[in-house]
């Protein structure tokens, strides 16, 4: 299968750019200063975003972290490759190997911080695991590298941590004035507009902050290094922010996520357009590594399913993009979605199963946190029952559930078979 491409450059050594992936978890696009949210305190990416293209309609092919990373570095759905259920440690098909092995068969150093891949990891396929400090440790002038950095901060885990804790974390990077004032927190329809809800999101734009701070901090390393004008830098999240009904749902809040790239100068001939532009085509993120090969003058294999969006085998913008949520730890799952820049259909094929679903011993899983953990009590405003009135620990009134449709249908017994949004009227699909 790896015939269609002789895995070396046309491109010659000197020119060959650096590549560096910063990611993070768990942050839908919605979430970025330069995503139009004027609540976010995001500087460092919005100023990525005004020197590089900002893409706006970035997806990826599952709403969970090691079926979608997975996918990113194979360019191949999970449904194809055998990667969909979540933690499973899938044994790849032969041929398939991580997109390292193709880069560094073409003369890069391979290095990595934190990927969370839901398969194992050959020897060929990275050089190196490395700190932020040694990213692109030891490299000879003459090898450019790839690089991969993630962060960790957003994850969804933030929503089940005592607000405590969390304070004590982001008081260690953040002043006062980053810090996010509840009382202003934009909260989605689909969650109920109530002080615990406004606390908890501010919390994790906190977050949002903190991961903010982490990619200043690698893009002044790269500076320091004296190799911002050979390097080209992306930022993207692994799927959709971890509060209820984006993470492992397949709306647009779980599936809808960032992708910025910044070009060098030298290379701004590759670029799908110029510094501080938006472009609005559909992305998967599975098509970053034929597009990294795109850029290195490497042709991709055959069976890559992502296809080129950048350099000089660049293909047609996507119509329409796919993606499916299988089991998740012990709760088994089949749905599959489409998305077009008008509708997105979902196809729930096991309807009998709610969208909380059962242990295998018949206990309900509500996808939250254990009673009397931190974070639970922030599903249970998304999850009660729409005639169920919401009370403070000391009993007193708050509100009672509003008439929403994704709040009433995320509590039911059974869900049904097809569900159809009109994105361009209902983008959060909450109607």
């Amino acid at each position: 299968m790896e015939n269609r491409s002789t895995m070396v450059s046309s491109v010659k050594s000197d020119e060959r750019p650096n590549f560096l992936w910063l990611n993070t978890h768990d942050l839908s696009a919605r979430h970025l200063g330069c995503y139009g949210d004027t609540y976010a305190k995001t500087p460092n990416l919005d100023k990525l975003a005004a020197q590089g293209v900002r893409y706006t309609n970035t997806f990826v092919s599952g709403p969970i972290c090691s079926p979608s990373r997975t996918s990113i570095s194979t360019a191949m759905h999970p449904t194809t490759v055998g990667t969909l259920h979540h933690r499973s440690f899938a044994i790849r098909p032969e041929f398939v190997h991580l997109l390292p092995h193709y880069l560094m068969k073409a003369g890069y150093i391979s290095t990595q911080i934190n990927t969370d891949l839901n398969t194992y990891i050959d020897s060929d396929e990275w050089s190196k695991y490395l700190n932020i400090e040694d990213l692109w440790k030891d490299r000879t002038d003459d090898k450019p590298f790839f690089a991969i950095c993630s962060f960790s901060e957003s994850h969804a885990s933030t929503f089940k941590m005592n607000p405590e804790e969390v304070r004590l974390q982001r008081s260690n990077l953040l002043q006062d004035k980053e810090l996010h004032d509840p009382d202003k927190a934009p909260i989605p329809s689909f969650v109920p507009n109530i002080p615990l809800a406004r606390e908890r999101m501010a919390l994790f734009y906190d977050t949002i902050t903190q991961v903010d701070y982490h990619v200043g901090d690698v893009l002044s390393k790269l500076e320091q290094h004296g190799l911002v004008d050979d390097t080209i830098v992306f930022f993207w999240a692994d799927h959709g922010s971890g509060y209820p009904r984006a993470k492992t749902h397949v709306y647009d809040d779980g599936l809808q996520v960032p992708l910025i790239i910044r070009f060098p100068e030298k290379c701004q001939h590759l670029a799908s357009d110029l510094p501080g532009t938006a472009v609005d085509d559909f992305v998967m993120l599975m098509d970053l590594g034929p597009s990294l090969l795109s850029l290195a003058g490497v042709t991709s294999p055959a069976h890559f399913q992502g296809q080129e969006f950048l350099g000089p085998q660049k293909c047609k913008p996507r119509e329409y993009v796919c993606s499916a949520r299988d089991r998740l730890d012990n709760c088994n799952e089949m749905i599959r979605t489409i998305r077009n820049k008008k509708y997105r259909y979902i196809r729930n094929f096991l309807p009998h199963r709610p969208y909380a679903s059962f242990y295998p011993d018949g206990g309900f899983f509500k996808q939250i946190p254990p009673e009397g953990t931190p974070g639970r009590d922030f599903w249970e405003t998304s999850c009660l029952p729409k005639e169920q009135e919401i009370h403070d620990p000391d009993g007193v009134f708050l509100m009672p559930i509003p008439e929403s449709y994704s709040q009433y249908l995320i509590w039911q017994d059974s869900k049904p078979f097809e569900e159809l949004y009109d994105i361009v009227n209902d983008p959060r699909g909450s109607r």
